[in-house]
């Protein structure tokens, strides 16, 4: 019996979760510094929030998959939404027109780290 070939697929499959351990490590510090110059840059991140937006639809008797099928934007765009992450202005832009009102009735920028502040 030859273990040669099994040695060689054990190793294979070592590097092969080891490369990829290395790039989720990688990707970890990435984000690491990103945060560190963000702080440095000011200590204090601005937050979007769409709270205004969830406000805006309930006065206008419209729930967010309604409003998603009007405008046509994806599920994906929609959780972004959902998660105060940034969407591109067209969609803020279809989302004023749709509901006839201003940008101010949908965003708003937060100072500070969370929505307390």
């Amino acid at each position: 019996m030859n273990i040669l070939p099994y040695a060689q697929r054990v190793s294979t499959l070592f590097s092969k979760k080891m490369k990829i351990f290395s790039e989720k490590a990688e990707q970890k510090v990435d984000k690491t510094e990103i945060q560190l110059y963000n702080r440095r840059k000011g200590g204090r991140q601005n937050m979007i929030c769409y709270d205004r937006l969830w406000k805006t639809l309930i006065d206008n008797h419209m729930n967010k998959t309604e409003l998603r099928d009007r405008i046509g934007i994806s599920n994906a765009t929609l959780a972004k939404l959902g998660k105060n992450e940034p969407v591109n202005l067209k969609i803020i832009e279809s989302i004023c027109q749709e509901l006839q009102c201003d940008i101010e009735d949908v965003v708003e920028i937060k100072r500070g780290a969370g929505h307390g502040e």
